[in-house]
């Protein structure tokens, strides 16, 4: 990938739109952890499966040799 490739991938990574805020998610993983029961830990090993699921389908597969970091 070019550096002008990499530039126009983050540029359209800025026009995503935020679903909920913070404290709506922190509130949304509270609910789901106290009230039904799900761990913690399940719950960031379910995000970061979905996250990598989403980058093999929509950049991976149209890049396949890029490098993808992901920092959380």
């Amino acid at each position: 990938m070019t550096n002008s490739e990499s530039s126009h991938a983050f540029e359209q990574s800025k026009t995503l739109e935020r679903l909920c805020t913070a404290s709506e998610m922190q509130a949304m993983d509270r609910r789901a952890i106290q009230d039904i029961g799900i761990p913690g830990i399940v719950l960031m090993e379910n995000a970061a499966h979905s996250i990598a699921d989403w980058i093999k389908q929509h950049y991976l597969s149209e890049n396949p040799h890029a490098k993808v970091i992901v920092c959380c």
